[in-house]
């Protein structure tokens, strides 16, 4: 099921023997693009499905991430993300409000 989104020179990495694949929810604030703030795309909720994979280099194994899908409720954000940074990133609506003051910022 992963193998076709390996990329070229890297493995699945395994740990005690599985793969692991995660959901990962990140709320994003205070975001800017190229250091200039734009209003209400300064704070927002992303999900992303994510994988891990291995690859060598020189004597070393090194460890990445690969992202197979990125959420976010706003379609300026996904259309941005896209064209600027070649990002998967895809919309859907999504409502965290009731959550929001749960989550610390640093």
């Amino acid at each position: 099921m992963l193998i076709p989104h390996v990329p070229p020179g890297t493995k699945l990495d395994y740990f005690e023997g599985n793969t692991y694949v995660s959901l990962v929810g990140i709320y994003f604030t205070n975001s800017a693009l190229k250091g200039i703030s734009i209003s209400f795309y300064l704070h927002f909720e992303e999900f992303n499905l994510r994988f891990y994979v291995r690859f060598k280099q020189g004597n070393t194994w090194k460890r990445r991430v690969v992202f197979i899908k990125e959420i976010v409720p706003k379609r300026m954000i996904t259309y941005v993300a896209r064209l600027m940074y070649g990002e998967h990133y895809h919309y859907h609506p999504q409502c965290a409000t009731p959550y929001k003051a749960m989550i610390k910022t640093y």
